[in-house]
Order: structure tokens, then C-alpha cells, then sequence
């Protein structure tokens, strides 16, 4: 069993509970049918949920900072290794980039793959910034930051917002 930074199966919170005894009071007894329930949706959401963000401003060409950041595999917000913040970092105007770190502990300590499948950016000041793309490779991620004015796409510093599948 493994936790974040890996995807949970159902399987990853155990078997099937069952009660030892029938409940009697629901109001002060747990039974098995809502710890499955529980188990269910926890399972469901660990699957579909972001798995990191990272709120990253260039704004005015400078390099580039996170403002705030979480990650599922750092549920205390620690901030010293392993829990080292993602690096940004910017190549050009409207080229930022992100660099997780290839593995992190699970809830044990076991370092494991962060293995990214994802990105996702979205604008946050939408009067500098119009346009976010991001791409993947390896724990990488490529922002590319535009603005529309006269019939076309030109690059453009600012703040964005990265999430992680």
C-alpha cells in the first residue's frame, strides 16, 4: 500500500469491511457500510483529483516566484527536503518552467515516482494574461503565457496558476 505522490486503487485502503457485531446505536457506532462508503469515496476522489499547484508570478519579466503552492504528497506543508518547493524558472518572455522532483515520500517515507501525466495552467490576471499552455517532460513542466491584441497571439510575462495531474 502506497500513498501519494501515487494515484490510491480502492484496494490501497484494504479489504471489504465487515461489522463484528450488528450496530445498534448509528448515532455513536460506525458501521462497516459507512467506513466503506468513506473508503469509496476517498479512493474516487485521490483518482481524480489534482495531485499539486503552484501559483507562479513573472510578472514584469522578472524571475519567477511561487506565491503559494500545495501538494497531496506534503499534507503538513513542510518546506524542507524531501518537501523542497517546485523550482521555477523562465527561459524567455511568457516561457516559464516548473521542476518538481523526480520522487517524493509516501506516507511512509518511501520515496516514489512522481510520474506527472498531466499539466494544466490557467490565467490569474486576465488583463496581462489571456492564454496558458503547459506541456510535460519528465517531473518538467513548460508554461507557455500569451495575450490576444490585433489579430494575434504574442508572448507575455505574468502570473498563472499550475496543477498537476
Amino acid at each position: 500500500m502506497s500513498g501519494s505522490p501515487r494515484r490510491p486503487s480502492l484496494d490501497s485502503f484494504g479489504p471489504q469491511l465487515r461489522d463484528q457485531k450488528p450496530v445498534t446505536n448509528p448515532e455513536t457506532q460506525i458501521g462497516a457500510d459507512m467506513l466503506n462508503l468513506v473508503r469509496f469515496q476517498l479512493a474516487g476522489l485521490g483518482l481524480t483529483s489534482f495531485r499539486a499547484w503552484a501559483l507562479i508570478d513573472s510578472t514584469g519579466g522578472v524571475t519567477p516566484v511561487i506565491s503559494a503552492r500545495a501538494e497531496s504528497w506534503n499534507p503538513n506543508t513542510k518546506t524542507g527536503a524531501p518537501y523542497l518547493p517546485p523550482i521555477p524558472g523562465r527561459t524567455g518572455v511568457g516561457a516559464l518552467s516548473l521542476q518538481y522532483a523526480s520522487s517524493y515520500p509516501d506516507e511512509n517515507g518511501v520515496q516514489q515516482s512522481t510520474s506527472i501525466v498531466c499539466a494544466l495552467a490557467f490565467p490569474v490576471n486576465r488583463t496581462t494574461v489571456r492564454d496558458a499552455a503547459a506541456s510535460v517532460s519528465g517531473s518538467t513542466i513548460s508554461i507557455a503565457l500569451k495575450e490576444f491584441g490585433g489579430g494575434t497571439f504574442a508572448a507575455v510575462d505574468g502570473a498563472v496558476l499550475v496543477v498537476i495531474l
